[in-house]
């Protein structure tokens, strides 16, 4: 977890960049920083890895103030992406990936299976681009390279700074997608600072919207659009296509990232035992879902159950509907939520991995009202899902 605790920065020319900024980012979740050019949210980000020394109040990550550490070790321990990836040019993929370890005397072997690892991860293999200088890729694959090289020696906490800003519209949308597998495979804690809030929406958890160096509502996606904390945020939405224009956001923007999943066996099925079925009707209960989603050992969809199916104590699971991608407009995937009949709708990168979910609760929630008759009621009998 990383907790930050009236942190402020003041630059000696007076400046306060940052006024007493106290949020906390989950382990394992990704907060999205954003706001207008010079509102601080760089400046916060770089306090976290120390590489602007915070002039009041403490940042914590997991219980210790990093400024009792070492700024060297802290940064080791912390991966960092920027625009470009920031890769040294007279070096190759290779060379670029091993750098830190091997100032940490890791062993040549252990490098070439950590590099071989993470390239695979990126779908770019060492055979073919590991001996490339960076001018001889595109800028999406350097921006891979970058993040695989913040990933090297597996921190725990990820840092990126406007990581797909100078990307093209195509690229940075695939790149997108690509950071969310990721984050679902390697559950890692990360703070994200974009000037794009479609971005900071479908790839955060949490999203802080700051201004003039103070956090002015931190909260969900979801929250943010149904409940602004201020006329500031309301008037921001908008302005930036949301608002009262949110049938314009995509099925990316407003999913949830961490549906219910159940993993098929060996056999291609799943424990549906008389016990299983009473732990998964009580999880369904908790976490206030309707549908869990089947999917195999890569996480791709093959099947869903609802809670009725559980309650009724089905032995197999059905067949899911066509899944959304990240793109689909709320306005297409309403439509397929009602010839449905289906209160959790997937989403799937383009490679069939399962990546979230658009919920009832959750477009309700956007619109700032129940859209009657657009999902059918989860839990009235019949055949809603």
């Amino acid at each position: 977890m990383i907790k930050l605790r009236d942190v402020s920065k003041t630059f000696p020319d007076g400046t306060r960049a940052v006024d007493d900024v106290s949020i906390s980012i989950p382990a394992g979740k990704t907060l999205c920083l954003i706001g207008t050019s010079g509102c601080g949210k760089t400046t916060t980000l770089k306090m976290i890895n120390r590489l602007i020394e915070p002039t009041g109040g403490s940042i914590l990550i997991n219980g210790t103030d990093v400024t009792r550490l070492d700024p060297i070790k802290l940064r080791r321990n912390i991966g960092y992406v920027v625009q470009r990836g920031s890769l040294f040019p007279h070096m190759r993929v290779y060379d670029n990936l091993a750098l830190l370890p091997r100032r940490m005397d890791w062993s040549e072997k252990r490098i070439e299976g950590r590099i071989d690892e993470l390239l695979e991860l990126i779908r770019m293999s060492r055979e073919e681009f590991g001996s490339r200088f960076p001018d001889e890729l595109s800028g999406g694959q350097q921006q891979r390279v970058g993040v695989a090289r913040a990933l090297i020696v597996d921190p725990s906490i990820i840092l990126l700074d406007e990581p797909f800003g100078a990307l093209d519209p195509i690229t940075r949308a695939d790149l997108q997608d690509e950071f969310l597998r990721l984050k679902h495979e390697l559950n890692k804690t990360m703070a994200f600072v974009t000037h794009d809030l479609s971005e900071a929406f479908k790839l955060g958890d949490l999203v802080a919207l700051m201004d003039f160096g103070k956090i002015v509502q931190c909260a969900s996606p979801s929250e943010l659009l149904s409940n602004p904390a201020s006329e500031f945020v309301s008037d921001f939405l908008k302005s930036h296509g949301t608002g009262e224009n949110v049938c314009n956001l995509t099925a990316g923007d407003i999913m949830v990232s961490d549906p219910l999943v159940l993993n098929l066996d060996s056999s291609g099925a799943v424990d549906l035992s008389k016990e299983r079925r009473i732990e998964l009707s009580e999880i369904l209960h908790q976490r206030s879902q309707h549908v869990i989603f089947v999917v195999d050992e890569t996480r791709r969809l093959k099947g869903m159950l609802t809670r009725k199916d559980v309650s009724d104590g089905t032995l197999e699971f059905r067949e899911a509907p066509m899944p959304a991608c990240s793109q689909d407009p709320i306005s297409e995937l309403i439509d397929r939520m009602l010839q449905n009949r289906i209160a959790s709708y997937p989403v799937v990168d383009i490679d069939g991995v399962l990546s979230g979910a658009v919920t009832r609760q959750r477009v309700t929630a956007i619109l700032g009202r129940d859209p009657s008759g657009v999902v059918a009621d989860p839990e009235r009998s019949g055949p809603d899902r």
